[in-house]
């Protein structure tokens, strides 16, 4: 697509349902762009928390409907049904633009006159929209793409025509019809990766790819089978990994194999216990960070604040707790955001794993009740990841895994040939 010395119209899609904790963010971030020819059009699921309140209160700013869809994917489709722009993108309710980000992007396309799709730099962000780590991109590889969703939805912008032509979001892979999208353009036209942070996605309690895990990677895997009739390494680990997390560990989230924490660990907590409580947590830092700071909360209640370096062993005041035989309370470790050292490249160890745990343990009064140990998620990984990895292998790829993709599995698992 050629652009010339005019401002073309860019549209941006929102879809959002329930979101008005994050929604006015995603608005203001749209408004305080530099590029002048923007249209921000907001497709509403039929809000009951306020979020109709605030869309009539940025009426100036935005075109809004709001009725019942059929998820994410259908409020996307309608939106780019409105929208009029020759350059299109999507920015979800929870996510916001970093200034500047649409007139980057237009001049990029202005200066890649053959791209139908360009995409730029995102970080990951917590509640509070503090970088947690940056989204780990790479300059566009058709190969490696299928193996890695290295593009952000965030920071993707494409022109008219690749819509045209691909018209859709699949509703059939609504849990990844993103990624979908992204894989059908590549087969379409030039993708051309921007290295400038356009965008920052916010991970939260209610972030869909966060919440459905399981359901993302297992959707991933069969648009996969169906377009290439293949399933890469990453996927079926990832997947793998996922199911032994939440299936067989619920009561232990946030802590990979390797005991590497990431920013978010929570656990259940279940009585009998009364009494005041305490959390003991012993673990190390990794080089990438001299100091970190853990944030504890019991339920919604902050307890705590732990500055952690080097070894640790922390006691943490969790206060008193009253817990019968059949209750229970959710016990979550923040990790406050850390400046990494340096920019992580695709295929490196998220640079959100600063610390490692070895155990945590809770208790009332003077003894330790209850204990958690990292070592023993590490041990049920060891034993059943090989064999669900194998099976999955085999199911998306009609042979048990084989060479390379064998040795890599005994590798990230610890396990000697």
């Amino acid at each position: 697509m050629e652009i010339g010395p005019t401002t073309p119209l860019v549209s941006i899609v929102t879809a959002s349902f329930n979101n008005v904790e994050f929604l006015q963010d995603t608005i203001d971030s749209v408004r305080a762009q530099d590029y002048p020819n923007i249209e921000h059009i907001i497709i509403d699921g039929g809000s009951s928390d306020g979020t109709l309140e605030l869309l009539k209160k940025n009426d100036d700013r935005i075109t809004w409907i709001s009725e019942s869809d059929n998820g994410t994917s259908d409020a996307m489709n309608k939106g780019m049904a409105m929208a009029k722009g020759e350059i299109l993108a999507c920015l979800h309710s929870d996510d916001f633009f970093e200034t500047g980000c649409v007139s980057a992007m237009v001049q990029s396309f202005a200066d890649h006159p053959a791209a139908g799709l360009i995409y730029g730099d995102v970080w990951m962000v917590n509640r509070n929209g503090d970088c947690i780590e940056p989204y780990v991109t790479q300059p566009f590889d058709p190969v490696k793409l299928k193996d890695n969703n290295y593009i952000c939805q965030a920071a993707t912008f494409f022109t008219r025509e690749v819509w045209e032509e691909i018209e859709a979001f699949s509703l059939q892979w609504e849990y990844c019809s993103d990624y979908d999208f992204l894989l059908r353009a590549s087969e379409l036209t030039s993708l051309v990766y921007l290295p400038v942070h356009c965008a920052n996605w916010r991970l939260h309690g209610e972030t869909r790819s966060v919440l459905n895990r399981i359901k993302v990677t297992e959707t991933v895997m069969k648009m996969l089978w169906e377009r290439y009739n293949k399933v890469g390494f990453s996927w079926i680990y990832s997947h793998a990994s996922f199911v032994l997390s939440e299936k067989l560990l619920h009561f232990l989230e946030g802590v990979r194999p390797d005991g590497a924490a990431m920013p978010r660990i929570s656990f259940i907590l279940k009585g009998p216990i009364s009494g005041r409580a305490r959390l003991k947590i012993d673990g190390s830092v990794y080089e990438a960070a001299e100091k970190v700071t853990l944030r504890i909360m019991v339920g919604d209640k902050q307890t705590d604040l732990c500055d952690v370096s080097g070894d640790f062993g922390n006691v943490c005041d969790l206060g008193e707790l009253d817990l019968s035989g059949d209750d229970c309370v959710r016990i979550t470790i923040y990790c406050e955001p850390v400046k990494p050292k340096s920019r992580p490249t695709a295929g490196s160890m998220n640079l959100h794993h600063y610390y490692k745990l070895e155990t945590l343990t809770v208790g009332a009064r003077d003894g330790f009740t209850c204990s958690v140990y990292s070592a023993i998620k590490r041990a049920l990984f060891r034993a059943g990841m090989p064999v669900l990895y194998s099976a999955l292998y085999r199911k998306y790829n009609g042979r048990f895994p084989t060479g390379i993709y064998k040795e890599k599995i005994k590798t990230l698992m610890g396990i000697g040939s």
